[in-house]
């Protein structure tokens, strides 16, 4: 029942939210969600250091970059785009920006607790290592309440 009225309210809100830049266009919403997967999946290579088999997570991140790398530079400029007005560099927004999200996954590591953390999260890697780009780019495109963006999807 709260959730349906907060809902109402989120859409009731949306043609105003847009004119005032308040949510993100479905290119802004997928650079987001790009960022977020990126940069989940280094926290977690960071943290974890090898998946359930005991390999290395450093191996299958760097497969992940070498297949998305021009697409991850996309994203970024995408968000250097949205947050310029913040101020600062390119450099320095996309910094922030994914220091922001680096914050949010490096904090669920502190909840569960770096064991758990690994447990739930450390074949997630080379799975997401293996998806073709339609997977990725259906991921991304794909509102999750799991992956709360800072702005809501314009509609």
């Amino acid at each position: 029942m709260k959730h349906s009225f907060l809902i109402a309210i989120c859409l009731a809100l949306m043609p105003i939210l847009a004119v005032a830049g308040e949510c993100y266009t479905p290119e802004e919403f997928e650079a987001e969600q790009g960022l977020r997967l990126h940069t989940d999946l280094e926290v977690i290579m960071l943290t974890c250091k090898y998946d359930g088999y005991r390999r290395p997570l450093k191996d299958s991140y760097a497969v992940f970059l070498k297949k998305y790398g021009t697409q991850i530079r996309k994203w970024e400029n995408t968000i250097a785009r949205v947050y310029a007005a913040t101020g600062g560099s390119r450099n320095e927004v996309i910094d922030n920006f994914r220091t922001s999200l680096a914050n949010q996954k490096s904090g669920e590591s502190s909840v569960l607790a770096p064991r758990q953390f690994c447990i739930k999260y450390a074949n997630w890697v080379p799975a997401v290592a293996a998806w073709s780009p339609d997977q990725v780019m259906v991921y991304v495109r794909t509102p999750d309440a799991a992956r709360n963006p800072r702005k809501p999807l314009c509609q």
